[in-house]
């Protein structure tokens, strides 16, 4: 199964899992959103993954996040 993932970098500090699905629902149905988060102090590294259901998804957020 091919998976449909894009990573994200350069989020806002303060961006959690919901906000980033919230931020990339109008390209397609978001089946997964996280925001890594550093392991000694919790906070975000400011990157994540967004995973779609489809890859017409993933090519759309990207033109239209860009």
């Amino acid at each position: 199964e091919v998976e449909h993932r894009l990573f994200v970098a350069n989020l806002p500090k303060t961006l959690n899992d919901e906000g980033l699905k919230k931020a990339f629902e109008p390209f397609g149905k978001v089946l997964e959103a996280k925001v890594m988060l550093d392991i000694e102090t919790g906070m975000s590294r400011r990157m994540g993954y967004v995973k779609y259901a489809d890859g017409r998804s993933v090519l759309e957020a990207i033109e239209e996040m860009h």
